[in-house]
């Protein structure tokens, strides 16, 4: 009887817990217009600062982890520490890269989706493209990078989807 008792106990707790998710995932769903920018903006503040970067290798010899460090003081006082952490197989140059990626991350940007553009087949990932655009708040014209493409070939028409990012292309 004392199983049963517990066993009624979780599933009703289990069941509070899911219809309260669902309230939940309803209510943001509802009012995603306004509380959709608010999430937005808090996954662009904690992705733009990257403060530390640590760059990791495992010491098959020593059985040590050896560690290299770059960081940005400033923003560490602006944004506390948000940390980037990659594992890499050999140490040569092992601090350049970690001061490149401080470099490419430590920076408030946006990404720029464009859809439906007209291809060009050299385009990849890791182009940098010449791009200007009016977007109602600020004006493009700089260099961006191709994060990523999507390229679609249709009754003889070449059209790219393309996710974008610059370090000029600042909120």
């Amino acid at each position: 009887m004392g199983l049963a008792t517990m066993l009624g106990f979780v599933i009703s707790l289990l069941t509070g817990m899911v219809e309260g998710a669902i309230a939940f995932g309803t209510a943001v769903s509802d009012n995603w217009s306004w509380i959709g920018p608010i999430v937005y903006g808090i996954v662009a503040a904690l992705g733009a600062y990257v403060a530390v970067l640590t760059v990791y290798n495992e010491n098959k010899e020593t059985g040590k982890r050896e560690i290299y460090i770059a960081q940005d003081g400033a923003n560490i006082n602006q944004w506390g520490v948000l940390q980037y952490y990659e594992k890499i197989d050999s140490t040569a140059n092992a601090k350049s890269m970690a001061d490149a990626l401080l470099d490419l991350y430590n920076t408030k940007t946006r990404t720029l989706k464009l859809q439906s553009v007209l291809g060009d087949i050299r385009v990849r990932g890791g182009t940098l493209l010449v791009v200007t655009l009016g977007l109602g708040d600020i004006n493009l014209s700089s260099y961006l990078m191709v994060e990523q493409v999507k390229h679609t070939f249709n009754n003889e028409q070449h059209l790219m989807d393309m996710k974008m990012r610059g370090g000029t292309f600042v909120a």
